[in-house]
């Protein structure tokens, strides 16, 4: 199931790459996955889960949602 979830969003690009104008992203810890945004006030990025810094390695673009256009 995890193959086939990877090449339907595409594949893990080093976190300096990620994006940093507040776009959500799946991000990769070395443990876990989640969702994060980079916080510009603080300079660091913050997961999905409780709002908390996030210290991810990787990172991927969300992908679309059903239906929608890509």
């Amino acid at each position: 199931m995890m193959s086939m979830l990877y090449k339907t969003i595409g594949h893990w690009n080093p976190i300096e790459t990620a994006p940093k104008d507040g776009t959500p992203f799946l991000s990769f810890d070395g443990d876990f996955i989640t969702i994060d945004i980079w916080d510009r006030g603080n300079r660091v990025f913050l997961t999905d889960v409780g709002r908390k810094f996030s210290f991810p390695t990787h990172w991927m673009p969300l992908p679309a949602a059903p239906g929608a256009s890509t």
